[in-house]
């Protein structure tokens, strides 16, 4: 069985979601990381704990244009990139139309 076949269907659509980020972020690099940079401090008031750890992972990545970090995160089968998919910065950068997977 492949790693997505093991995924609970809310991390399967997670991870959809964040694919599609990822072929923004190809495309449109300094877009997806401005907009992300942008949600930050909203997503840090409303996280403690290990969801501010992945936050400040977001932030960490996205400030040193980190690509193939971010790539990592936005991708990776590790507990690591779920719980920083769980806390995404993201939201807003994927069209609500595409987002409905």
């Amino acid at each position: 069985m492949d790693a997505e076949a093991r995924m609970s269907r809310n991390d399967q659509k997670k991870l959809a979601q964040h694919r599609r980020i990822v072929e923004l972020l190809e495309t449109e690099p300094l877009y997806v990381i401005t907009r992300a940079l942008q949600n930050v401090p909203r997503k840090r008031e409303t996280t403690e704990g290990g969801a501010r750890a992945a936050v400040e992972r977001w932030n960490a990545l996205l400030r040193t244009h980190d690509v193939d970090g971010l790539r990592q995160a936005l991708l990776g089968d590790d507990d690591e990139s779920r719980a920083m998919r769980n806390n995404s910065v993201f939201g807003g950068i994927v069209p609500r139309d595409e987002d409905a997977t």
